[in-house]
């Protein structure tokens, strides 16, 4: 599935949410670049997008791990991080990329000029996405 546009990716947070729900999967993965040139000049961020549907999953107990790609100009290390707060505050233009792993379904979505999100449904790529996840060095 194919989301872009400022509604496009608001519908896309929306089926991530309703994804992991139907999924029954205690859990969603969530690989974010942050790094300072993500920063630049747009003001919104991913609480923009998103709204609530990260504080929703949570009063659903499903919990979410947060993997930052930090760096200046390029992602240069992985960071774990349980800071709710700082992942809805990252920003949303630059160029920034987050990727979820949500059951059995995989998210990219990229804060470009347009942004726009792409949904993978497919058992065999969130498997290989989280074998993917197990093996990363992260500090």
């Amino acid at each position: 599935s194919l989301f872009d546009g400022l509604i496009g990716i608001q519908r896309f947070y929306d089926d991530l949410y309703d994804t992991t729900l139907a999924g029954g999967y205690g859990m969603i993965t969530v690989i974010a670049s942050n790094t300072l040139e993500s920063y630049g000049i747009v003001p919104q961020t991913l609480a923009d997008y998103s709204q609530d549907i990260f504080k929703k999953l949570t009063k659903k107990n499903i919990l979410t791990d947060i993997i930052l790609a930090n760096g200046v100009h390029l992602m240069e290390h992985l960071v774990r991080s349980s800071d709710m707060e700082q992942l809805i505050s990252l920003p949303a233009g630059n160029a920034a990329i987050n990727l979820y792993i949500a059951w059995q379904a995989v998210y990219i979505v990229i804060f470009d000029a347009i942004p726009f999100g792409i949904k993978i449904d497919s058992h065999i790529v969130a498997n290989m996405m989280h074998f993917l996840v197990e093996k990363l060095e992260i500090e």
